[in-house]
């Protein structure tokens, strides 16, 4: 009996074994899937952001007023495109992680595995929320950098906003209460599935 019971627990341990190998395969597997499919947009992007900046540029030497919309009213939707199936909004750069990703307009779960998304707010309000995936092609590594790091973020028209990292916290809910409580300018998210718990990073505008 005691020899039928190791048995049995010995193969339980080894389908565990082959369970968590699957999943770390499977979760390496994703990322990189991931971090392809966000590189292929980017690219597209950047081209339309440049196609914005030059048809500004132009309407500016022309003697046309190029104030930006947001600047008179805070409070417009901000411009989007589409790329393939989804809609974005811009560009957001990490540089000590060497990163750009695009950003979606709308957050879905069938987005959210291929770039990280606008969940709520605008940056034209200082209110901007973007939720990510922790893969690491997307906002992994954002745990380890220190306060003050480097954050941009380039609407579709062409307009850049600096920002930088103000304070770094781990929550077990993410939800509106929690992500507003720095009243911050950008505020980026992610779950981490292992620890049940979210990463909550603030970031605003340098003084």
């Amino acid at each position: 009996m005691g020899k039928k019971k190791g048995t049995i627990l010995m193969v339980t341990g080894l389908l565990l074994i082959a369970a968590a190998l699957f999943l770390t395969l499977f979760n390496i597997y994703d990322s990189k899937r991931a971090g392809q499919e966000a590189e292929q947009v980017v690219g597209q992007i950047i081209g339309k952001i440049e196609q914005a900046q030059q048809e500004k540029q132009e309407q500016s030497e022309a003697g046309v007023d190029v104030t930006p919309d947001y600047e008179l009213d805070s409070a417009i939707e901000m411009p989007s495109v589409k790329v393939g199936e989804f809609r974005y909004i811009g560009l957001l750069e990490i540089p000590a992680l060497n990163r750009q990703l695009p950003i979606m307009a709308e957050c879905t779960d069938r987005g959210l595995r291929k770039a990280p998304c606008c969940y709520t707010g605008s940056v034209y309000e200082d209110s901007m929320v973007i939720a990510g995936h922790n893969y690491l092609s997307h906002f992994a590594g954002l745990r380890g950098l220190p306060l003050g790091s480097e954050v941009y973020f380039t609407d579709m028209e062409g307009n850049r906003y600096a920002l930088e990292i103000s304070d770094l916290r781990y929550k077990k809910h993410a939800d509106q209460t929690t992500l507003q409580s720095c009243d911050a300018a950008l505020t980026l998210f992610i779950k981490n599935v292992y620890a049940f718990e979210y990463l909550i990073v603030f970031c605003d505008i340098p003084n």
